[in-house]
């Protein structure tokens, strides 16, 4: 069921366009009428969301060029993006970083692989602090 919620438009950022497509699916799902942006390393993902202003970002803390927390703290540290942020991570000890390394603004983490249930579930909760 669509989440009737004021996202318009959401940043993506992994490095394998698998994820990205399942994202996006799980996404257009939720968000019927969103516009979904990829981007493909840490450096773009700081340009597109400069550039495109999204209303919720999701990231992959592996990326390269600059991790994802690197390059969403940056955004948050220069008041460019204010959140929230869904980081996301096939490697279990990225939870623990995510604690150390956690930004000023809503975010939430949410180990690989997912279902769509828990993808959802935890946007939901992120989306509600």
């Amino acid at each position: 069921m669509p989440l009737k919620l004021a996202i318009k438009k959401i940043l993506v950022a992994d490095d394998y366009q698998g994820m990205l497509d399942l994202i996006k699916t799980f996404l257009k799902d939720t968000y019927l009428d969103c516009e979904v942006v990829e981007a493909r390393d840490g450096e773009e993902l700081v340009r597109l969301a400069v550039e495109t202003r999204p209303d919720l970002m999701v990231v992959d803390v592996c990326l390269p060029r600059m991790n994802g927390y690197q390059a969403v703290n940056k955004l948050v540290n220069e008041k460019r993006f204010k959140g929230p942020v869904l980081f996301c991570s096939g490697v279990a000890r990225d939870t623990q970083l995510f604690r150390g390394q956690k930004p000023s603004c809503p975010s939430a983490f949410i180990l690989k692989p997912f279902t769509k249930g828990e993808f959802i579930e935890q946007l939901k909760a992120l989306l509600d602090q």
